[in-house]
């Protein structure tokens, strides 16, 4: 699926509306497979480092018959942590999060962005939602837009990190279907975006990180390791990354 005509842009660099406009396709497509398919895999590699061999502004979307492991281990535990503790998991750590602000990346009134505590990647971010939310069809269109907006903030700040075009790999999880009886919600208690970035150049402040094993859909759905561990969220704001790249006007946040 391709982000923008033009095939010089990235999404960072592409305006509020445009963005918008790629959350409501993402909405459309996991819709219409979500219909057949009890997984619908939505993820996009960004930069030749991440295995992306096209440069045009795309993702891809993977529907299949089965649940992969990663999705299935997270729909086990976080059942479990529902059954016992009567709240969703990761609404709760969210909340603590957004109270203690320790790993707090970047906020608005519908999302906020932590780097979790159990994060495998150098520069890994995790994107959940305020309130209780299963699937991006489930999402109003105030909440789109707050989406589009806290997208670009954060893909901004990953691409003035080092001041280049970040390369990463990210992708969706949220509820699945269960395919015998498309009546019975199976959930996988949250929708969260997750982020796994590298440098795609290696500056004089950059760390020498390389891409290990696997990129998007099999970093989604069976999560290798890198050895390098990650940074915490204060990186972010000492290495002031609110800037917009490529020399446009920086923007307050």
């Amino acid at each position: 699926m391709c982000f923008h005509p033009w095939s010089d842009l990235t999404l960072p660099l592409m305006s509020l509306p445009e963005i918008r406009a790629v959350v409501d396709a993402w909405t459309e497509l996991a819709t219409e497979l979500g219909a057949s398919y009890p997984w619908v895999q939505i993820f996009e590699n960004k930069g030749a480092m991440m295995g992306c061999s096209n440069p045009h502004p795309h993702c891809q979307v993977w529907a299949s018959s089965f649940l992969p492991n990663e999705a299935r281990l997270e729909d086990r535990t976080q059942r479990q942590h529902l059954s016992q503790h009567g709240v969703p998991m990761l609404l709760e750590y969210a909340e603590q999060e957004a109270r203690r602000k320790e790993r707090l990346v970047v906020e608005n009134a519908d999302w906020l962005v932590v780097v979790p505590y159990w994060a495998t990647w150098p520069y890994q971010t995790l994107l959940l939602p305020r309130r209780h939310v299963c699937r991006l069809q489930d999402l109003s269109d105030s909440e789109k837009d707050s989406l589009a907006s806290i997208m670009q903030r954060l893909l901004i700040k990953y691409d003035n990190l080092f001041e280049v075009s970040f390369p990463y790999s990210m992708g969706w999880h949220g509820e699945w279907w269960w395919l015998h009886n498309p009546l019975i919600h199976i959930p996988i208690p949250l929708l969260r975006l997750m982020q796994c970035l590298y440098p795609l150049q290696e500056p004089p402040q950059a760390p020498t990180w390389r891409r290990s094993a696997g990129t998007g859909s099999s970093m989604l759905t069976t999560i290798p390791r890198c050895c390098a561990p990650p940074p915490s969220a204060s990186s972010w704001w000492d290495m002031r990354c609110w800037r917009r790249h490529r020399g446009t006007s920086p923007q307050s946040r």
